[in-house]
């Protein structure tokens, strides 16, 4: 409060310049960008999604060995690693809403290890689902599965990749009782 007292000059500049945000604010036009803009396509009713990520991690213990003295003796040491992960993938849906649509997508994870590049690998994971409604009562379907190539962990001297498939399926029944309640299985 002293400081606006003491430049009486710098109070009123910072007033106007208040005032006239608020005047382009109340009056301007915003332009903005979401990634959907350039990331989603259209043909008829499919809608294409690709979508990418990158990460970058620090593990102390990649190899989940335990600390203690007895476990070191026979696998040896924690060892750390800094990993880097590239990710890329695509999702495809046919449908006008979310609720009448069928989907599928891919999507591939490749892990590269800085000191023990031995260890890289990529995972593969594919899915399909779709949603159908009808009255009061939706059905939804979900399926995955996925092929995973990384180390699996454990106390060994030499651990080994192993490759694995993973699968999931999920189906819902929904039948809407009031607008804001459902039963579901």
């Amino acid at each position: 409060m002293m400081r606006w007292i003491q430049y009486p000059m710098m109070a009123k500049s910072f007033q106007r310049l208040v005032l006239c945000g608020m005047a382009c604010l109340c009056t301007g036009k915003t332009l903005g960008i979401e990634p959907e803009d350039l990331l989603h396509y259209k043909i008829g009713n499919w809608h294409f999604r690709p979508h990418g990520s990158t990460s970058l991690t620090a593990n102390d213990n990649i190899f989940f060995r335990d600390s203690s003295a007895e476990s070191e003796a026979l696998f040896g040491p924690k060892e750390g690693d800094v990993i880097s992960q590239l990710g890329t993938g695509f999702q495809a849906a046919l449908g006008r809403n979310d609720i009448n649509t069928f989907g599928f997508g891919y999507d591939y994870l490749h892990r590269f290890y800085t000191d023990h590049s031995e260890v890289s690998s990529g995972d593969h994971a594919g899915q399909v689902a779709a949603s159908i409604e009808r009255g009061k009562v939706r059905f939804s379907t979900a399926h995955s599965v996925s092929l995973q190539t990384g180390i699996q962990g454990g106390n060994a001297q030499f651990v080994e990749q192993n490759d694995r498939f993973i699968f999931s399926d999920q189906i819902r029944v929904s039948v809407d009782i009031t607008p804001k309640s459902d039963l579901y299985l």
